[in-house]
């Protein structure tokens, strides 16, 4: 009666909360700046429209809308506008989101009785890795609403269900997906949450009027509707940039290698999380319940798999695989609950997955990266700029976010997110058409490339080397 007692209490809302918000607060102490370059995209972006200098990266300057997740701009913007620091409010929407999202995804498997799994799946969510290093993105605001719209569906709650499909759309177009398997297997197959005729249409209604408003924002503000980084992402790919082959496909076998620490140890904890999701899926194979919530993942998660490996072979951004960790995640957690139930005693189950939370956790966190060394050269290489260059200059380099974000120059794009004239030499994998076309006054190269001598040839151009800063190497150009 008592270790019945102790379970119950260990599955509680608060403890859940705990443990999805801990891991989360860990992994930013540890980091101090996201991993990645392109979260500073983003923010550039949120600071411009804040600012009334439109939905512009380059202010003053027409683009092709490198944005995906309108919805993540706008919450930026909206925080920035109100006096709060845009890397500040992306810091907090993590913290809220990601603890959010591991919050939501125990509560839903709490539902279906998974005690122990939605303790586990919590820590292994607000720790992952592959999540953590793509912190300022906008994938923790994806999963977190994803999530969300499985509670609401799960709870028939139809305004905010509709509400919350909208937001996923908003956030990632793709996430259409999770909505349409959301909806046929909880308001549709399941015959209990079916909603009436009215209830349908209120759920419509909430889900069409933001997307209605939105399009209409972008057509007047925005000056596209649909945004130029998926064309570019294909143009990157057919280059050869990163490859040939089933490029986005071989990124998710070496997924594990995006972690902080042994290699050895990265593989093995990458394999036993896969094998644990392996025994949690076969244990629902057996089992009908919770198929409401994982029908809908099983099928998302194949339909995310043939868009983006099958159809369009992306390249392989780590922000494209967090809904497929965040799958993966949630059935090894249903395989750890399968695992401990195992264990007749109530008492030493109840040790087990206490150790095996905190274990989880402290593992996660532990190989979550914490900086990338040549993007630590960044800001410095900015604050150069920033003081030795006139405003107006133009600056090329290979990677956008943080040195625009930083530097406060117009910042020239040869990968075609800002530009789609790039977009037919990017499929050529002509990739010097961008000296004669923009004629940039700087040019970033890395010290580690062919270009490092002091004096080089850019198409029809010359450029003098000016500065070095740590892996990064600036030109001049001279004629």
């Amino acid at each position: 009666m008592v270790t019945m007692r102790l379970e119950r209490r260990l599955s509680s809302t608060w403890i859940l909360a705990v443990v999805s918000l801990v891991p989360v607060l860990l992994v930013v102490l540890l980091q101090h700046n996201p991993v990645q370059d392109d979260p500073y995209i983003f923010f550039r972006y949120a600071r411009n429209l804040a600012h009334g200098q439109g939905w512009r990266f380059n202010p003053g300057v027409p683009d092709a809308n490198a944005i995906t997740s309108p919805l993540y701009v706008l919450l930026l913007a909206t925080a920035t506008r109100l006096g709060i620091s845009t890397t500040g409010a992306a810091t907090a929407l993590f913290v809220l989101t990601s603890a959010g999202a591991a919050f939501l995804t125990g509560a839903a498997l709490r539902r279906f009785g998974f005690r122990i799994g939605a303790l586990a799946v919590a820590a292994l969510v607000g720790s992952a890795p592959a999540l953590g290093a793509v912190r300022g993105m906008d994938a923790s605001l994806y999963l977190f609403l994803v999530a969300a719209s499985f509670l609401a569906a799960l709870e028939r709650r139809v305004l905010l269900t509709g509400l919350c499909f909208a937001a996923v759309v908003l956030t990632r177009p793709e996430g259409l997906v999770f909505t349409v398997a959301i909806a046929a297997a909880v308001l549709v197959a399941d015959r209990s949450r079916r909603p009436t005729r009215k209830q349908s249409g209120l759920l419509a209604l909430a889900f069409v009027t933001p997307l209605v408003c939105w399009f209409a924002f972008a057509s007047l503000v925005v000056g596209h509707v649909i945004p130029s980084t998926f064309a570019a992402k294909i143009a990157q790919r057919q280059s050869g940039l990163f490859g040939h082959g089933w490029v986005f496909l071989r990124g998710a076998r070496e997924l594990w290698k995006n972690g902080r620490g042994s290699p050895d140890a990265l593989r093995t904890f990458f394999y036993v999380l896969l094998g644990l999701a392996i025994v949690g899926l076969v244990s629902r194979l057996r089992d009908r319940n919770g198929w409401q919530l994982f029908v809908p993942l099983i099928a998302a998660g194949t339909a995310l798999a043939l868009f983006y490996g099958v159809m369009y072979n992306l390249p392989p951004y780590l922000w494209y695989y967090a809904p497929f960790v965040w799958i993966e995640l949630v059935f090894a957690a249903v395989g750890v609950d399968a695992l401990l139930h195992a264990i007749r005693s109530r008492s030493t189950r109840i040790g087990v997955a206490a150790f095996t939370v905190m274990a989880l956790t402290t593992i996660g966190v532990i190989q979550t990266p914490r900086s990338n060394p040549v993007r630590d050269d960044y800001f410095p290489l900015a604050a150069w700029l920033r003081a030795h260059t006139p405003k107006s200059s133009t600056v090329m380099f290979t990677e956008i976010g943080t040195i625009g974000w930083a530097s406060d120059r117009r910042i020239v794009d040869w990968l075609g997110l800002l530009d789609r004239a790039a977009l037919p030499y990017l499929r050529k994998g002509q990739l010097g058409w961008w000296a004669d076309y923009y004629r940039p006054d700087y040019w970033i190269h890395f010290a580690f490339g062919p270009t490092a001598a002091n004096r080089v040839r850019a198409g029809h151009h010359w450029y003098v080397r000016v500065h070095k800063s740590g892996f990064l190497l600036v030109y001049r150009r001279i004629a």
